[in-house]
């Protein structure tokens, strides 16, 4: 069982009415989260307009002397049902989250809290996602999860939900901020994700278990996701969409973006080429976020920190570790050049020539009958398409 601070912080979330803005206040009155029970109508009513003591004696139906007693079992019956509570002055509560302002009270969570040992990103996008978006997605969370990078999101259909489900399915780990109770699947249709990242990963929330979904708590938790991660991965948006209120609060906490961008005539791509245009950093591949992170945690981290204590080189980060270059022989090449949009054994002829290659017709043709038997790119009539 959680110590006896964890037990009263769980348990004044459930205080009907008194929400967490009012907690942060009154522990920041306090100093600690016990003296809150031993505070009186008047001082109370002062900061939060509500008798809390009361409100959970008349709540749970029993006098002082019980009231700590109720508060274990309250907190013991969600730790039955896989539910956890950090709150803000613990150690474990996530040290990205204190970095801003309105930091939440506590979170609720099933499964485990990310590490902070670890590089992190968050991958957002449209629910309603193109072919390319769906494809791109898969491609960057599989990519950066098997090097070992968290991936944050909401679990929302879309970008959202394919993104962090192939980081997953390479091993990775994963963790879904949802805008409701850790113990409700939203949408059910990702229930399969929702499982697989309470073992590999978890779901979060800053609301109580058993809070059902609704519009107006989705734009609080985008703070969270945002705040959570060292990159904010924009991979396919519309102009005016809900992936712009998480970008907006990644602005003001200080995060990086990045963006996929995509052709101009593409409704799905105004989003990302917008943000682009703004100053975004351009997500081509997951190199670009892979070489940033690398600075991040592999050089700047060393400098003043050992191996042991920052865990680089269990991530895949390390100080002399290069970034992946696929431009080492012209398969490598051809990938780089190949995307979702099928391209003309010219076309390839052109692009190879910006990695040092130029082969004749024959011999493309030839690579690429061998790319397409490997399962790394597809036929599309006399053109070619780069698999996932």
């Amino acid at each position: 069982m959680e110590n006896r601070e964890n037990i009263i912080a769980t348990s004044l979330t459930a205080v009907p009415g008194l929400g967490q803005n009012s907690l942060k206040k009154l522990l920041e009155m306090t100093g600690n989260i016990e003296e809150i029970l031993s505070l009186r109508d008047e001082r109370i009513k002062e900061i939060t307009g509500r008798n809390v003591l009361g409100k959970l004696l008349r709540e749970w139906k029993c006098d002082e002397a019980e009231i700590y007693s109720k508060m274990t079992q309250y907190a013991q019956n969600l730790r039955n049902r896989g539910i956890r509570f950090v709150y803000c002055a613990e150690e474990a509560y996530p040290h990205r989250l204190k970095d801003i302002t309105d930091y939440p009270f506590g979170l609720f969570y099933i499964g485990s809290l990310p590490r902070e040992d670890r590089p992190t990103v968050s991958i957002i996008g449209a629910r309603e996602c193109s072919e390319y978006g769906r494809k791109t997605a898969e491609l960057f969370g599989k990519t950066l999860g098997s090097k070992g990078v968290q991936i944050i999101s909401g679990m929302a259909r879309g970008i959202d939900g394919i993104s962090q489900s192939a980081a997953l399915n390479v091993g990775g780990n994963s963790y879904g901020i949802v805008g409701c109770g850790v113990d409700i699947c939203y949408p059910k249709e990702n229930e399969k994700l929702y499982n697989k990242l309470k073992i590999n990963g978890g779901i979060l929330s800053e609301y109580l278990p058993g809070t059902e979904p609704k519009a107006n708590l989705f734009p609080a938790r985008n703070r969270i996701i945002s705040a959570l991660a060292d990159i904010l991965l924009v991979v396919e948006a519309r102009m005016k969409s809900g992936t712009y209120i998480t970008v907006c609060q990644a602005l003001e906490q200080g995060r990086e973006i990045y963006a996929v961008p995509g052709r101009i005539t593409d409704g799905l791509s105004d989003g990302c080429n917008r943000l682009i245009r703004d100053g975004a950093g351009i997500a081509t591949s997951p190199e670009d976020i892979l070489e940033t992170l690398s600075y991040r945690w592999g050089r700047e981290e060393t400098q003043s920190t050992s191996d042991e204590e920052c865990n680089t080189e269990e991530v895949g980060f390390t100080q002399n570790e290069p970034s992946v270059d696929w431009s080492d022989n012209l398969g490598g090449a051809i990938l780089r050049v190949l995307d979702q949009t099928p391209k003309s054994i010219d076309e390839l002829l052109e692009g190879v020539k910006h990695f040092g290659f130029d082969p004749s017709y024959t011999d493309m043709l030839c690579k690429l009958t061998e790319m397409t038997l490997d399962g790394k790119c597809a036929e599309i009539g006399s053109a070619y398409k780069r698999n996932s």
